[in-house]
């Protein structure tokens, strides 16, 4: 949602009192001031905010025309893992006799009890939020402070207060928080679910209380609190020469660029031992850019992998173009050069070793990634290293590596989520193609018994 924005003005106040707010949440990045959600008097006085501090701290709560804040909460923990879906409740009650009982804040089905900041409010207070100002979702008054992430079922609830298991459980099998898609209740005059199962601005709570885009483009992803797609990790990236994450990752960590004199490792989120998978990536016009996989000794290093020999990864490299591990083992077997706007897949079997890619639907060196033990046209095989690679050194990421001595560029990743940055695939109708298991949103069909780099993916 970087830089997009919704709106909606209410025709007149809620219950200002009692109210619920559900929602689920993925960052992007961390150490930047954003905000997402916000009821106010359109020009910021006063209001309802809630936000991740640059500190990475959710702070929530009223600020009044006195230039205070009435209620204010902001905790000791702090949100940085941008992998994993956050499920936040606030319930707000302040009827309760009991202040700690008004108001309450969930975050997996847990309440949070350490604050670094909690100014209650007092019994009866009527707060900012459910005003008859303007809500807005995504920023702060579509001006600045956008969220660098993605949101999913947000629900706010209009006269009672709910606790977080009406819109979650815990899952009796693996013991993780995970959500309820229709929870039982009661949305009041003011209430709305956004984002069911799609970026629709239509309130699916049945009170057509919808709203509009303010700025920005809305971006549909496959990912999402029930099952979470590879992204690329800024968590774990190797960043050389004075990048950061803010400058390399953009569009949900899926969209990569590169500016005169810098590097970067870029390695998927999710990490494979067993099973095949696919994915695809599109070049905007970079010319130093490596599309393969790496393998967990990347991890183990604070300098440029790219000049390290040994089992670390296996990339096909646009700028020559042909096939290399680090250390500058290169081959041209089979190669094919691409241009901008082409789109690459990806084909990885660790069941037998295997790597295979190809452009615009063709797979370069031959390959037949349905070949099993055969590995006809695996680019792995053209290495010595290549295949010990996938075999001997544990889990396998998905993996870029970007450089430039000169000039700039980007390129996006599909990792299932259906789109190419902010641009929908457009084959089959503009339906794409899903993994096996009905999974992702593919420009081109995957090969037979290949899934997505998915959560569900890797329990098929």
């Amino acid at each position: 949602m970087a830089n997009t924005t919704i709106t909606r003005t209410p025709s007149g106040a809620g219950n200002k009192r009692t109210w619920t707010l559900s929602f689920w949440i993925k960052k992007q990045k961390n150490g930047d001031s954003s905000t997402f959600f916000i009821n106010t008097d359109n020009s910021g006085a006063y209001g309802f905010y809630c936000q991740f501090t640059s500190s990475d701290q959710l702070k929530f709560g009223d600020y009044t025309t006195n230039g205070n804040w009435d209620v204010e909460f902001v905790t000791n923990r702090l949100f940085r893992d941008n992998n994993a879906w956050y499920h936040f409740v606030i319930t707000y009650d302040t009827t309760q006799s009991t202040q700690s009982d008004r108001i309450r804040l969930y975050v997996n089905g847990v309440q949070e009890t350490s604050f670094s900041t909690s100014t209650y409010p007092s019994q009866n207070y009527q707060g900012a939020w459910n005003g008859a100002n303007q809500f807005y979702i995504g920023s702060y008054i579509n001006t600045s402070n956008f969220l660098n992430g993605c949101m999913s079922h947000i629900h706010f609830i209009d006269g009672t207060s709910y606790n977080a298991d009406t819109f979650g459980s815990t899952d009796a099998t693996t013991g993780e928080w995970s959500i309820k898609t229709v929870p039982s209740v009661t949305y009041g005059t003011n209430g709305f679910f956004m984002f069911k199962d799609d970026n629709s601005l239509n309130d699916d709570s049945g009170n057509g209380n919808n709203f509009t885009l303010a700025g920005g483009t809305l971006t549909k992803t496959e990912d999402n609190p029930s099952n979470v797609f590879a992204t690329f990790n800024n968590l774990t990236s190797w960043l050389g020469q004075n990048r950061t994450p803010t400058q390399v990752l953009a569009n949900g960590n899926l969209k990569t660029g590169i500016g005169t004199s810098e590097k970067a490792l870029l390695v998927s989120t999710i990490g494979v031992t067993s099973g095949k998978y696919y994915w695809e990536a599109k070049s905007d016009g970079v010319s130093k850019l490596f599309f393969g996989f790496s393998n967990r000794l990347v991890f183990d290093t604070s300098s440029d992998p790219h000049s390290q020999s040994g089992y670390n990864g296996v990339y096909y490299y646009e700028g020559t173009p042909d096939f290399r591990t680090y250390g500058s083992n290169t081959s041209t077997t089979g190669i094919a050069s691409i241009s901008t706007n082409d789109i690459l897949g990806f084909a990885l079997d660790m069941d037998n070793h295997a790597f295979y890619i190809h452009k615009n639907g063709t797979y370069m060196n031959s390959g037949s990634p349905t070949s099993g033990s055969s590995r006809t046209g695996s680019i792995a095989e053209l290495f010595t290293y290549g295949r010990n690679c996938l075999s001997d050194y544990g889990e396998v990421f998905a993996s870029a590596y970007v450089t430039s001595t000169s000039g700039s560029g980007t390129a996006s990743f599909n990792f299932g989520n259906g789109y190419f940055g902010t641009t929908a695939v457009s084959s089959n109708s503009g339906n794409g193609y899903s993994a096996t298991g009905s999974l992702g949103i593919f420009q081109y069909q995957p090969p037979t018994g290949y899934t997505a780099l998915c959560t569900k993916g890797l329990n098929l």
